[in-house]
């Protein structure tokens, strides 16, 4: 049977207390995000207070492009291709270290295999760090407007040392985790990115953004670092996904996610077309600064 599809609450989502509708009880989640879609004004608190606020006086986030859902919101995964995750239950299966291969997790670094560890998938987790650099070619500047038809799935600005909050919480509704992104660049609303990572049973790991697009991903190690390069992009509507052929999509994306010392660790991305060449590119160090664990 199929995963139910997210509904929206009185416009407002609750990830806390509203995310499991099957039936069941116990629910640990103890991340609680609020939007507030009839306002520019969106907001996430942690249910124990935890401050999860930006840089500096509260801004406000540049939500006119957000879609009235999650990023996931509408994805009905193939009935041969669910979630490894069961939104009906939240029961989390998540498990990077079988995408990845025994060996291959072991290479990783410590702090990696603490963080994408089975563990992980249970959390609400804040990152703060700065975007030392946020590059956007001409024709990546025009894909990231064009994008903000389906959500924000790509920074909007480019700049240098620019404070970024990254809240990662699970979303049992479509058995995945989604990544919230906000980055401060000096002069303009905050710009909001968002996305969903799932491991699904056939396609391994997938990532959603709004519209029904998103990228299956290949995850690989690389002297201690956790890499995640896309395959595929693809438009799913209902149980049907259709492959994207690559001169159409923003091109070949790759992250990287490399430790430091301190519990610190760099995060890396570049998104190169075949034909266009650097599309994005964004290097940045981050530290996680409260985590949420479910008791």
């Amino acid at each position: 049977m199929p995963p139910k599809t997210p509904r929206l609450i009185n416009n407002r989502q609750d990830v806390n207390s509203q995310c499991l509708d099957a039936g069941t009880t116990g629910t640990r989640a103890t991340f609680s995000q609020d939007f507030d879609w009839g306002t520019n004004d969106s907001h996430i608190t942690a249910s124990r207070g935890v401050d999860l606020q930006g840089p500096g006086p509260q801004a406000r986030t540049d939500s006119s492009a957000d879609p009235p859902a999650t990023a996931a919101q509408g994805l009905d995964f193939k009935a041969d291709d669910p979630p490894l995750d069961d939104p009906q239950t939240g029961d989390l299966q998540t498990n990077y270290e079988a995408l990845l291969g025994r060996r291959a997790w072991q290479r990783l670094h410590g702090d990696i295999r603490r963080r994408f560890g089975c563990g992980y998938v249970h959390r609400a987790t804040c990152y703060r760090g700065v975007m030392q650099d946020v590059s956007l070619s001409f024709t990546g500047r025009l894909l990231a407007q064009l994008c903000r038809l389906i959500g924000t799935p790509l920074s909007l600005h480019q700049g240098r040392d620019v404070p970024v909050t990254v809240k990662v919480y699970p979303d049992r509704r479509v058995g995945g985790l989604c990544w919230d992104r906000f980055y401060y660049f000096p002069g303009a609303r905050v710009n909001r990115v968002r996305s969903t990572k799932c491991i699904c049973r056939q396609s391994g790991l997938v990532e959603v953004v709004g519209g029904g697009f998103g990228m299956c991903l290949k995850v690989t190690e690389r002297q201690g670092a956790i890499c995640f390069e896309s395959s595929r992009f693809f438009w799913q509507m209902g149980r049907c996904r259709f492959y994207i052929p690559s001169l159409f999509t923003p091109g070949k994306t790759t992250v990287v996610q490399t430790a430091l010392a301190g519990g610190r660790f760099r995060f890396e991305l570049e998104v190169v077309h075949t034909v266009l060449g650097l599309m994005f590119r964004q290097s940045g160090i981050f530290t996680e600064v409260e985590t949420a664990a479910d008791q």
